[in-house]
């Protein structure tokens, strides 16, 4: 049985260091962040891609970010679904993603921050099915919303 999500040898690392002459001057190396050094193999369905939930700080975000696309992999491979969407064979371009995101959705932590209070719960509901219906009437999607509320 194929995997649901499959991380290999997945890394995401983010240069913090100070500008180049600030480290010309004060003789300071570069900084690297190492955000993210995951060896485990996959997460099976309904299975975060983290070592715990409980854990702060150790990469959560930062791997789902990587997961739907936000951040590029510094080195490994993910797939989904036996698919893969980020690392070497990955496909390229917004249209590929777009069709692999749709099986997927990121579920932030804190509704109040993800929420933009000038929308309407209407328009809030709409949204996604408007991207993954690309080419649906209003009408439509006002049915669909009713259907979802």
């Amino acid at each position: 049985m194929t995997p649901l999500l499959e991380l290999a040898d997945v890394a995401r690392w983010f240069d913090v260091s100070p500008p180049w002459l600030t480290r010309a001057i004060e003789r300071r190396p570069r900084a690297i962040l190492k955000a993210v050094e995951r060896r485990r193999p996959h997460a099976g369905e309904g299975r975060e891609p983290s070592d715990s939930s409980a854990n702060r700080g150790c990469g959560k975000s930062t791997v789902a970010r990587l997961i739907v696309g936000l951040y590029v992999p510094t080195r490994g491979t993910i797939r989904y679904n036996g698919e893969t969407i980020a690392g070497t064979g990955a496909p390229q371009g917004a249209a590929a993603m777009r069709r692999l995101r749709r099986g997927m959705q990121m579920i932030f932590q804190d509704p109040y921050a993800s929420l933009n209070p000038r929308w309407r719960v209407r328009d809030v509901v709409v949204e996604p099915l408007r991207a993954q219906a690309p080419g649906s009437s209003a009408g439509e999607l006002d049915r669909r919303a009713a259907r979802a509320a």
